[in-house]
């Protein structure tokens, strides 16, 4: 069996283990590094609050409909 030697930038040592994931099917037997594998986590948001169209907001921007009537005033 014939073994290849990648020398990788830290930065992108996780796309090249994607890339070699997806080949690992049928041509690659092992894959092995010295590093550590990151863990992607899921994007989670702050509050699970749901915002309904006629709510008044409550961060510093004001509803479409408040700037239309400051608008015109």
């Amino acid at each position: 069996m014939k073994q290849i030697i990648l020398n990788v930038k830290d930065e992108n040592l996780d796309t090249v283990l994607t890339i070699l994931d997806n080949l690992k099917a049928g041509l690659i037997d092992n894959i092995s590094s010295d590093a550590k594998k990151t863990l992607h986590t899921r994007y989670v948001p702050k509050s699970s609050e749901i915002v309904r169209e006629g709510a008044k907001p409550q961060g510093k921007y004001i509803s479409k409909a408040e700037y239309q009537k400051r608008k015109i005033n």
